[in-house]
């Protein structure tokens, strides 16, 4: 995926599984990619997060807090990276030129 938006032309994220902090200090988790000036993050979810119980209940977890620190999230799955144009015309409007 990351490849896929570098070769695009967009920025290159700033981080890659890199742990986010809340303003508190607690450890909400390590999203796949950020672009930490724009507070976005990406997450590519493959079937696992939906059908592992416990994984659904912790990304969900996480996508809540994040979002409670003022981080945008863009979820990723299977369909989109055989879309990709659609995809990268949706990550364009948040991830800021380099």
């Amino acid at each position: 995926m990351r490849l896929l938006i570098v070769r695009s032309g967009l920025r290159e994220p700033d981080a890659l599984n890199e742990k986010v902090y809340a303003a508190d200090g607690s450890a909400i988790g390590r999203p796949d990619m950020q672009y930490k000036d724009a507070l976005v993050y990406i997450e590519y979810e493959g079937d696992h997060h939906r059908t592992n119980k416990e994984t659904f209940r912790l990304d969900i977890v996480k996508r809540e807090r994040l979002a409670d620190e003022g981080w945008r999230g863009i979820r990723v799955t299977e369909l989109d990276l055989s879309e990709p144009a659609s995809l990268l015309h949706r990550l364009s409007r948040y991830i800021p030129p380099a």
